[in-house]
């Protein structure tokens, strides 16, 4: 399972879409989103096509720091850690 996003979150683009390549993520995968100290940010669930959507916001709703953030994928029996960074 391997991701990308696209395009990175920031003013002019506040959204970021992470995509699985070269397959889906499972359909209803649990993206979990923490920080380097392991503070939960987001949850977010994958939708039916194994797209996740993150608007750079945590749980509150408030914007999320620029830094780098832990993402853990799980769905269909399989477990994924990977890092991404949010800039503003």
């Amino acid at each position: 399972m391997k991701l990308f996003c696209t395009p990175p979150p920031s003013a002019r683009w506040p959204r970021c879409k992470c995509i699985p390549t070269p397959f889906a993520l499972p359909a209803n995968a649990l993206v979990r989103i923490y920080t380097l100290v392991g503070e939960r940010v987001h949850d977010i669930s994958a939708d039916t096509l194994g797209v996740v959507t993150w608007d750079a916001k945590n749980s509150a709703g408030q914007p999320v720091s620029s830094g780098v953030y832990i993402v853990k994928v799980e769905g269909a029996g399989d477990k994924k850690v990977l890092k991404v960074s949010a800039q503003r």
